[in-house]
Formats: C-alpha cells, structure tokens, sequence
C-alpha cells in the first residue's frame, strides 16, 4: 500500500512538472492568456490525433515561435506546421522520441535563414517524411526529396521555403495517412 501512494504521488508530481514545462514553454514563446490555451488547445489536439507526446509539439512550437517573424509567419502558420510534423511522424511510422534529432535539426534549418547540410542529413535520416512534404510544397523540388537535396546544397533552400513547402506540402501527407 505504501509503495503504491509513493508510486501515485511520483506520478502526480512528473504531470504536474510536464505542466508546468508546457506552460512555460508556451510563455516562452511569447503567449499568455485566452492566446496560450488556444494555441495549447490545437497544439493537443494534434498530439492526440497523431499520437505525438504534446510537449515534443510544444517544444517545436517554441523554437518556431523564436523565428516567426523572420519565417513571416502567423501564429496558426506555426500551429499548422507543428501539426503537419506530427502527421509527417505519424505517417512514417517515427516516434517523436525517435525523431528528436531531427526536430531539433529542423527547429535550427527554420531558424537559420537557410538549410544546411547537416539539418537536411538529419532530417532525411530521422523524420524523411518531413522532406517529403517539403519536396511537395516546393515547386522547384517536384515532389523529389533528391531534386529538394541539391537545391539545399546548392544554397538555395531558405528557412522560410523550407517551412512554407512543409505547410504546402501537407495534403500529400494526408493522402498517404488515408491510404495507410
């Protein structure tokens, strides 16, 4: 009996340190208020639909949120990317554990002005879905991670080409979770 309050009470005390890491994060990022649940809201929503731990989603959602205005980006953009990188998880069967390399690469090639080879690397090895969408969205690209590949090493693969292909490229995303 004792060992079971212990157990209940670690329990506890680890969601309500999750909480509170969220909560932080988000204020982090610049919300509060009505605007910090809605964001929180949707941010959840994701996490259930595509079965990603929510702090993965809201942790992405902070590192983005450090670059929006260079991303040109609204509040719902951002939302709608981390969305789209649950799907992208989702679809290529990766846990978010699995893929935190490459969330933390694709946090830095969002926030650097422009991919690099060693954030492309790590996505392509770690959340290859992701590119797929990227590839796409991106008209240049064709839909072709390889076409996406040399673009990026020939320098030209901004952040914010990067973020708006992944957004654009979500319905093909869609479409193979449907057929899965």
């Amino acid at each position: 009996g004792v060992f079971a309050v212990i157990g209940s009470a670690r329990g506890a005390q680890q969601l309500i340190d999750s909480a509170v890491g969220i909560q932080n994060a988000l204020k982090v990022a610049g919300l509060e208020g009505a605007n910090l649940t809605k964001v929180y809201n949707s941010l959840f929503a994701s996490a259930q639909k595509n079965a990603a731990p929510v702090e993965a989603l809201v942790g992405l959602y902070g590192k983005l949120a450090l670059s929006q205005k260079e991303l040109g980006a609204s509040q719902g953009d951002l939302v709608k990317l981390v969305d789209t990188v649950g799907v992208a998880l989702r679809v290529g069967g990766t846990s978010a554990e699995q893929a935190s390399g490459a969330l933390l690469q694709l946090g830095q090639a969002l926030g650097g002005g422009t991919v690099r080879a060693e954030e492309f690397t790590s996505l392509l090895e770690g959340a290859p879905t992701i590119l797929q969408a990227a590839a796409a969205g991106i008209a240049e690209a064709g839909g072709s991670v390889a076409k996406l590949r040399k673009i990026m090493l020939d320098g030209n693969l901004s952040s914010k080409a990067l973020f708006e292909g992944t957004i654009a490229g979500a319905a093909s995303l869609e479409a193979k979770l449907k057929g899965s």
